[in-house]
């Protein structure tokens, strides 16, 4: 578990914080490149599409607004359920509560934009990659999956949250409820 924590959900997290922790104009992170914020943040989209899945829930595409189940469509697809040895169990959709219906509608989001390659031309406004996601709903949905990753997951595993080393101070300072740690993440 520990190895899992360090590498495979450290690379995730470091991807889905990066931006969050780091704004579009501190050089020192980005080398004053803007191309290099932008595609962070791309990155991070993907992750909290992928994160809101791993909590074992996705937007219906059936019914707008509301959550689903998110079965698995692979065997090797990972699930809270996962880990259900640690006491982890997949969360439902009630179990967002009053965020159902944003925590719905930003996956759904993110799946229009970020993982497929479509077009509809009733939705225009969904093909401006820059503001596919308005900022204040990305750092709103990171911070409700970032929550329930830390109680459901990593608070059950009995693992910190592991970030890149040169993140920690960033994260801690916006994130003071969580234990975030540093590693040195392999590189892909």
């Amino acid at each position: 578990m520990e190895k899992f924590v360090r590498t495979h959900m450290a690379h995730r997290v470091t991807s889905l914080l990066s931006p969050i922790v780091r704004s579009d104009n501190d050089h020192a992170a980005w080398g004053n490149r803007n191309d290099t914020y932008r595609a962070a943040k791309e990155g991070s989209y993907v992750m909290l599409r992928l994160l809101i899945e791993f909590l074992g829930v996705k937007g219906s595409r059936k019914n707008e607004g509301r959550l689903a189940e998110a079965g698995t469509d692979d065997d090797d697809d990972l699930r809270l359920s996962s880990f259900l040895k640690w006491g982890a169990v997949s969360l439902r959709p009630t179990d967002f509560g009053a965020d159902e219906s944003f925590v719905a509608d930003t996956h759904r989001t993110l799946c229009k934009i970020n993982a497929h390659f479509t077009y509809d031309d009733r939705k225009p406004d969904y093909y401006d990659r820059i503001a596919s996601l308005p900022d204040l709903d990305w750092e709103r949905g990171i911070e409700l999956v970032l929550t329930k990753l830390h109680s459901e997951f990593y608070v059950k595993v009995g693992q910190p949250i592991v970030v890149h080393e040169d993140f920690v101070g960033v994260c801690r300072a916006r994130f003071p409820a969580f234990n975030f740690v540093g590693g040195k993440l392999a590189k892909t």
